[in-house]
């Protein structure tokens, strides 16, 4: 089934697929599903939509194709439920896709962008959405909710992440590589211009909430407001500069193990803003870490403002956290609260004589310094959503009210102070 250019489909009922069929959006076309399901025939998995772009021009929908989904819209049992690009054809990455109160559900993967890059203000959003897989799992199959190659500020907004299978742990809520990726709850109750009241986004029992990678120093993830639960690893970052992780609360009922039993973990990455988070596990039973940062190097990075309650570590700074100029700078954990951790903070012996962590405090030069960078990633994401029309979508949820029944609400919460945990490994 096409849409062509300058042509437009609404759904609003079922429509089912045969085994291998899908669904294409030409460049210039549009298709909006409002309240409608589309699905399989027979049994038999089918490819899904493909949103066709131009990744060479900018955004609009004369140069893209065009998704929508709305009230309740509901794809499901696809190979890849929504791809921006396509599966036979390169340079088809750029297609604008915008979600809000939809479902995807027992998909193989639920959403695939292909590289795109030339406008910054990325028009593709998702509010409000839940993404669910609940089949019955035998052998060793995969499933990826959101894969993001090459691709920046694609939004998630108050979504939910959810494994339903037989096992505890499986599938990979977001995986992104070389993107800027913002994962953030939606603010359901204000004072003025102050959120009280959050809807976080949620991840559920997988293998990894959140997987970001990165070739570069320009692209980074901005996650806040997200609510951890019970995953075996929550947030895995490798190679990022500027990654942000702010709000948000991990669940860690996993003993730690040589590559997993985790809230966060920190690979190789600087000029990081990790605060106000906050890592337990469910019961008072002290089992696996809070936060792993690996190998940091020496500037003047900050762990600022968190709580870490009834684990095994709190925190665990493994192998290179530190500088080796005069005067002295490296990691520094700041102002944290640690209750009742077998260990709050510890410094495992590292693969080289000299390395571990600094004892002394960082220069205020240096502090300033990594603070601009982060300053500046900050106001080019502002920058971008204000060249898209600042954040419509979430306006128009604020003018909607709180969807009924809905979850995960977290009033604003503030961590307080800091201490030592037991030796972690070095893998992720």
């Amino acid at each position: 089934l096409i849409v062509e250019g300058k042509s437009a489909l609404t759904i609003k009922s079922t429509v089912s697929f045969a085994e291998g069929c899908k669904f294409i959006i030409k460049t210039g076309g549009k298709l909006i599903l409002d309240g409608g399901t589309l699905t399989n025939a027979c049994g038999d998995i089918w490819q899904g939509i493909e949103v066709w772009g131009n990744p060479n021009a900018p955004q609009n929908p004369f140069n893209q194709g065009v998704l929508v989904i709305q009230n309740g819209g509901k794809i499901e049992n696809a190979e890849v439920a929504v791809r921006a690009g396509s599966h036979y054809y390169t340079g088809k990455g750029g297609g604008m896709v915008m979600v809000m109160d939809a479902v995807f559900y027992n998909n193989d993967m639920a959403v695939k962008f292909d590289p795109y890059s030339h406008d910054p203000s990325n028009q593709s959003y998702f509010t409000n959405c839940t993404f669910d897989y609940d089949k019955t799992i035998t052998g060793e199959p995969d499933m990826t909710f959101v894969r993001l190659e090459d691709v920046d500020f694609v939004d998630f907004n108050s979504c939910t992440f959810s494994n339903h299978t037989n096992r505890d742990y499986f599938g990979w809520g977001i995986w992104s590589n070389n993107s800027i990726l913002v994962v953030d709850g939606d603010c359901i109750e204000y004072s003025g211009n102050s959120c009280l009241l959050w809807d976080q986004s949620k991840f559920y029992h997988l293998e990894y909430g959140i997987y970001v990678t990165n070739s570069n120093t320009t692209n980074y993830p901005e996650i806040q407001h997200t609510f951890f639960n019970d995953n075996y690893r929550g947030i895995f970052i490798s190679g990022v500069t500027n990654a942000l992780v702010k709000y948000c609360e991990f669940v860690v009922n996993t003993p730690f193990e040589t590559n997993g039993g985790y809230g966060l973990y920190l690979d190789n990455c600087t000029a990081y803003t990790i605060e106000e988070n906050f890592f337990s596990p469910t019961y008072e039973n002290r089992i696996g870490i809070g936060l792993i940062v690996n190998n940091s190097g020496g500037d003047p990075n900050e762990v600022y403002r968190n709580s870490f309650s009834y684990l095994q570590q709190g925190v665990s700074a493994q192998e290179l956290n530190r500088g080796f100029n005069d005067p002295a700078q490296g990691l520094q954990i700041l102002c944290c609260d640690f209750t009742n951790c077998d260990n709050d903070i510890l410094v495992p012996k590292p693969s080289r004589k000299g390395w571990g962590s600094h004892g002394r405090s960082s220069s205020r030069h240096s502090r300033a310094r990594l603070r601009a960078l982060h300053r500046r990633a900050l106001l080019r994401h502002a920058a971008r959503r204000a060249g898209r029309g600042g954040d419509s979508h979430r306006e128009a949820r604020r003018q909607r009210g709180p969807v009924p029944g809905a979850g995960g609400r977290h009033r604003r919460r503030r961590a307080v102070p800091a201490d030592q945990p037991q030796q972690a490994g070095p893998h992720a």
